[in-house]
């Protein structure tokens, strides 16, 4: 597959290598198309012909798995953690071009954003229609540096919409525009290739580095930005849709409540409102949009802080091998952690230092080199045959927890768990069992399907 950084041309490629799912009949938008979305947990790439009342097609699910994501960057899925990682360390700046795909089309406020694109109701408690697919661009106050970031908005009406920021540097710098009566500046950007979408993932504060470049790099290529008709930013030119408009810090609506991404309803919230000035589009664009807690909204999550989680253990524990968060815990509450244990120890410490990395984090599982850490099956195994509770097991009662999950609203703080899994060191009794040869083994060689009627079974 030729790496791109345009979602039609991913999409095409998707279709010519059959992983590419269509839908031709025509889908109800405020319930029938998220059911058909929830049946595939956002793993399976979609595309949506008829939006019933909408006029274009709709694709989800390209980077739905870790093969997906990794396939769109021209690598392989165990190389995911490490090239994200390369790509933080070594970004790729944006290339600045006068004229933007992203622009073939312009169409200037008044106008209904409904008139052009699905607004969906993704649960049946929503307060309402939401986009949760946009990638929110916005520029630092000094104006130096660019922030991008995927955010939910609640759909008012018409124009306008709210937008939910919960990141750092977001809330100082509406809190700054609030303060001084002023409005912000922001664009939101949609069709935009899983590697992008990765990028905009890492914590700005973390690596101080900037997502679109990071983003390139991953596509190993540099991106190219076009200026917004009505305000002074730069978008991706290979965005599908790009909405212009301003947020009001000042001016909140209620939101919620929403299904966010553990499968509870959030809480109602006051966020600030946000007019949109300007559509600019590709021509015949496709729209694309998330299953709210599918895949290809928590495995970008994941992956990202896989790279500060292997990081940090590895500070304490030089002989770990490999994190994995779970799509189980939502992305951020359970890390299987794979170690090569070299002292009796080693794999409590591990647990301790990734419950030092990430305050989210609720549960720890460390096992050894022979556990499959991406395979529930071999996890709950080692869990089961190499554990005893009251020696390998640990509680951390009250600590700092993330807010979003909704167990920690019973005391406000939450309780974490470590388990080791490993085995003790030189036990023989712990060793796996082996079949010679195993691991070459390809079952299509040995297996094969006959469709004529010269195979038949006799009984």
């Amino acid at each position: 597959m030729e790496v791109t950084s345009d979602f039609k041309e991913l999409t095409m490629q998707y279709e010519q290598q059959g992983l590419l799912s269509h839908i031709t009949r025509k889908v109800s938008a405020d319930s029938e198309m998220m059911a058909v979305m929830k049946k595939t947990k956002g793993q399976i790439p979609l595309l949506f012909h008829q939006v019933d009342g909408y006029p274009c097609k709709v694709v989800t699910g390209l980077g739905g798995s870790r093969k997906l994501l990794a396939q769109s960057m021209g690598i392989t899925e165990d190389k995911l953690r490490k090239h994200l990682a390369a790509a933080i360390a070594h970004p790729i700046p944006v290339t600045h071009v006068a004229e933007g795909k992203c622009q073939q089309e312009v169409h200037m406020a008044p106008f209904s954003l409904e008139d052009y694109f699905p607004v969906l109701r993704h649960y049946e408690k929503d307060n309402g229609k939401f986009i949760i697919s946009g990638m929110m661009v916005a520029k630092s106050i000094d104006g130096s540096k660019y922030y991008t970031s995927i955010r939910r908005m609640w759909y008012k009406g018409k124009n306008q919409m709210t937008v939910l920021i919960t990141s750092r540097e977001m809330q100082e710098q509406f809190a700054y525009y609030e303060a001084r009566k002023e409005p912000m500046e922001i664009a939101v950007m949609f069709g935009l290739v899983p590697a992008v979408v990765l990028g905009s993932q890492i914590s700005t504060h973390l690596y101080n580095a900037d997502k679109l470049e990071v983003s390139g790099a991953l596509l190993s290529k540099s991106l190219e930005t076009v200026k917004c008709k009505t305000i002074d930013l730069e978008v991706l030119s290979d965005a599908q849709v790009v909405l212009e408009g301003k947020v009001y810090p000042w001016k909140k609506e209620k939101e919620g409540p929403f299904g966010e991404m553990a499968y509870y309803y959030g809480e109602v919230k006051e966020l600030p409102l946000c007019e949109f000035s300007c559509i600019t589009m590709q021509k015949n664009p496709l729209w694309h949009t998330f299953f709210p807690s599918g895949c290809e909204e928590k495995l970008p999550m994941a992956i990202s802080r896989e790279v500060n989680l292997f990081n940090t253990i590895q500070m304490t524990v030089p002989g770990v091998k490999n994190v994995h968060l779970t799509m189980g815990g939502a992305g951020r509450y359970h890390a299987v952690v794979q170690i090569k244990k070299e002292q009796e120890g080693d794999g409590k410490q591990a647990a301790l230092s990734a419950f030092a990395s990430d305050k989210d984090l609720k549960y720890v599982t460390v096992v050894d080199e022979d556990v499959d850490i991406f395979d529930a099956e071999e996890v709950e195994w080692a869990i089961t045959t190499r554990t005893q509770a009251a020696s390998d097991i640990f509680i951390i009662p009250a600590a700092l927890g993330s807010p979003l999950e909704a167990s920690h609203h019973l005391k406000n703080t939450t309780d974490k768990m470590g388990i080791d899994a490993t085995k003790p060191i030189g036990d023989k009794r712990f060793e796996r069992t082996h079949v010679i040869g195993e691991e070459k083994i390809d079952l299509k060689e040995y297996i094969e399907e006959r469709r004529d009627s010269r195979w038949h079974l006799e009984l």
